[in-house]
């Protein structure tokens, strides 16, 4: 009787809980457009469109990160008192090469570091980071480290980037962000990771593969380059040589004009 009883208390549970699961897949669908970037002749940089229906009371985080990596950087400092000079080499190590991070307008930038919030934002790359020398002032390093990144445009958090429609359903909402592809981003396979969150908790996460790949001229050129060195250093002598005659011959031509 007694395992009978306990029996159907666990039925009783996993009956309950089966719902919940599938209402909870269901409200949450997300989509990514397109999932590959190709790099032309003319490319500029381009757009990423993730948007989905989630609950009309979740928010959304979206992360764009690439592989981890060590990076290196010249310290300066003065010598003599007089001179500013590069003086050693700071590793950053465990850091991705590529970091972007979208937030609703619920959600700022200082909220990041609040319980129960995912791992995401500057504070806590620098928290998954190591330095070496060891005895570096870590914060300050890591802010230089994050000034230059984001002068270069791969590094970056953004708010009031993921946007909210009404869906005809009361229940759910639309969200919408477009991600910005740098031209600096080089071709490799890259995460986008979405958060749902509901009352600062994540109830679920989401990772797509954005690939950036080179096309055309770039994929040509950088197959001479890698599969064959010793014709892409013929060619590129060649073309110095044309470009520098040619240049010659318009100087030249400018010249006996005048």
């Amino acid at each position: 009787m007694r395992k009978q009883l306990i029996l159907i208390i666990i039925m009783a549970i996993v009956t309950g809980l089966l719902p919940l699961s599938a209402i909870t897949a269901e409200a949450i669908d997300i989509q990514m457009e397109p999932n590959v970037v190709q790099i032309g002749a003319f490319y500029n940089g381009g757009h990423v469109s993730v948007s989905g229906d989630i609950p009309h009371d979740a928010e959304v985080i979206i992360q764009l990160s690439g592989a981890t990596q060590d990076a290196e950087f010249l310290k300066k400092g003065r010598v003599f008192g007089v001179l500013w000079m590069n003086t050693d080499t700071i590793s950053f190590h465990d850091i991705p090469e590529v970091y972007m991070l979208y937030l609703p307008s619920a959600i700022s930038e200082s909220d990041l570091s609040k319980e129960h919030m995912p791992p995401v934002g500057f504070n806590a790359l620098k928290g998954q980071c190591t330095l070496t020398p060891a005895g570096e002032d870590k914060d300050l390093q890591f802010q230089e480290f994050i000034k230059l990144k984001t002068m270069e445009g791969i590094y970056a958090v953004k708010e009031n980037a993921v946007t909210y429609h009404n869906n005809m359903d009361n229940k759910k909402k639309i969200f919408a962000c477009e991600l910005e592809i740098p031209s600096r981003m080089a071709q490799g396979i890259y995460t986008v990771t979405t958060f749902i969150l509901k009352k600062g908790k994540v109830i679920q996460t989401e990772d797509r593969q954005l690939k950036i790949k080179e096309t055309g001229l770039p994929a040509m050129i950088n197959s001479l380059a890698f599969d064959h060195a010793v014709l892409y250093g013929i060619l590129a002598t060649l073309i110095a040589i044309a470009a520098g005659l040619l240049t010659g011959v318009i100087f030249k031509g400018q010249k006996g004009g005048h």
